[in-house]
């Protein structure tokens, strides 16, 4: 799918409540106290964004960019700024390779992967990775554990939130950049705080992940 991205030159002051929202319904019984959880199964990336100190061009393409979404309905593709890299060796280093899915039809929250480098450790707990589903839906997936790789390239990743639609085997293993489509949670985001003389521009804008064009 085929989706403006979020402007990077833009001066983000503030990543807040960065979260995987969750839904889940609790049934509990009046009379013997048990309970029954229902878990949610499609939860959703948010984030809100606060940007300060915009110099004019940087506000002005802002602008563009927010009125061109249409409000609550246009569709974006975000990076999570604060963790657009994974933790590899050096600060912003990559462990290398070309990761693809090994195998189709999996799903759950771990994914068999090949094309690592081989003997080491090619992600750690706290990355995200993305890739497209056989839907064309990107889904963004954090790490909750280290993943190490054996002698021919191989490595399983465990990862929330669980696959929502199975990739095909071979589809790209994204850790540079990785990101999912996302929209403003209405339509009263990105609107624009300029200060008397025009220098200097703020806003704020909160962004939940949308599933549009996915399989029900």
């Amino acid at each position: 799918m085929t989706l403006p991205v979020f402007p990077v030159n833009v001066g983000i002051e503030e990543v807040g409540d960065f979260d995987l929202l969750h839904r889940t319904e609790h049934f509990p019984s009046s009379l013997t106290s048990a309970e029954r959880i229902r878990g949610d199964l499609t939860p959703r990336w948010t984030v809100a964004l606060r940007l300060g100190a915009m110099t004019e061009s940087e506000w002005r393409r802002w602008s563009a960019f927010v009125v061109g979404l249409a409000g609550a309905s246009g569709l974006m593709y975000y990076t999570p700024t604060h963790a657009a890299r994974p933790q590899f060796g050096l600060p912003g280093g990559l462990p290398g390779g070309t990761p693809v899915v090994a195998g189709a039809g999996q799903l759950g929250r771990s994914l068999i992967t090949t094309g690592w480098p081989a003997g080491q450790t090619v992600l750690h707990a706290g990355d995200f990775f993305c890739f497209d589903n056989l839907s064309g839906i990107r889904e963004l997936k954090l790490l909750t554990a280290d993943a190490s790789s054996d002698g021919a390239g191989a490595a399983t990743l465990a990862f929330a939130p669980p696959i929502r639609r199975a990739p095909a085997d071979g589809a790209a293993i994204v850790i540079d950049g990785p990101s999912c489509a996302m929209r403003a949670i209405d339509d009263k985001q990105g609107a624009l705080t300029i200060t008397r003389n025009r220098k200097i521009g703020r806003a704020s804008f909160h962004l939940i992940e949308s599933f549009v064009g996915a399989a029900s």
